[in-house]
């Protein structure tokens, strides 16, 4: 998504994914927001989670809108062992 900022300049809200090495042969996926500022090219970390997202970023009125992907108990099924999975609709100030 691209916005104006409160400063007058455009910025650019994107998802990356950035790889941890946690040991030998392990990693971990950091998933990050990123927030470019597209005057001066700087760029910085909004949100970092290990969790998917799950909806498309969206900017309204300076807050950022994102969903996540969770797995909850409690659904009918045996090749889960009950559980499901869901998005979750979260919200940041900008």
């Amino acid at each position: 998504s691209i916005v104006e900022g409160s400063d007058g300049a455009g910025k650019l809200y994107y998802k990356t994914t950035k790889p941890v090495k946690t040991g030998a042969g392990d990693d971990c996926y950091f998933i990050e927001i990123m927030e470019r500022n597209l005057s001066t090219q700087e760029e910085k970390v909004i949100i970092s989670t290990t969790s998917s997202f799950a909806l498309p970023l969206k900017v309204v009125a300076n807050k950022l809108y994102y969903g996540i992907y969770e797995q909850k108990p409690g659904y009918a099924n045996a090749w889960f062992q009950g559980y499901g999975g869901v998005a979750v609709l979260r919200e940041k100030d900008l």
